[in-house]
């Protein structure tokens, strides 16, 4: 693995970890509203 690939291996999990951050915001919205 070269520089290049590790940094969009970090990019990738940056992202992930953005995507899980919204659906975890969502997850608490519709539980607040139960």
């Amino acid at each position: 693995i070269g520089a290049d690939g590790r940094r969009s291996q970090i990019f990738l999990a940056l992202s992930t970890a953005s995507e899980f951050r919204d659906h975890l915001s969502t997850f608490s919205d519709f539980y607040a509203s139960l």
